[in-house]
């Protein structure tokens, strides 16, 4: 179930899936790791002895959720030149509405998109 939910939801922009996860493990981890390096710095706590858990921890989300960010950025670019290579758009545009031709006049003519020199 949960992969078809990824399927159809995901598939065309894996970023914003795993960069989610990513940008949560990483903030968790560099917040934790802050926190520790505060202690360390400031008051002179041993790490290593009294928080290796916590330091485990930290290091273990910080690079999951750079893990999980890289991984969401190479699944974006497989997609797209998944995409690009087949001449398949990744969305298809039901109508396209535009003011221009509310807000012109039919009297004018229309504009050259040629050089001015001519």
């Amino acid at each position: 179930m949960i992969s078809v939910k990824f399927l159809l939801d995901y598939s065309t922009r894996p970023l914003q899936f795993f960069g989610l996860f990513g940008l949560l493990g990483t903030g968790a981890g560099g917040v934790l790791m802050l926190v520790l390096a505060f202690r360390k710095i400031l008051l002179n706590d041993p790490i290593m002895g009294a928080h290796a858990p916590l330091f485990l921890l930290g290091m273990a989300l910080l690079v999951g959720g750079i893990q999980f960010f890289t991984m969401g950025l190479l699944g974006e670019m497989l997609a797209r030149t998944y995409y690009e290579s087949q001449d398949k758009p990744i969305y298809s545009v039901r109508e396209v509405k535009s003011r221009r031709k509310e807000m012109s006049d039919p009297a004018d003519p229309p504009r050259s998109t040629g050089s001015a020199d001519s």
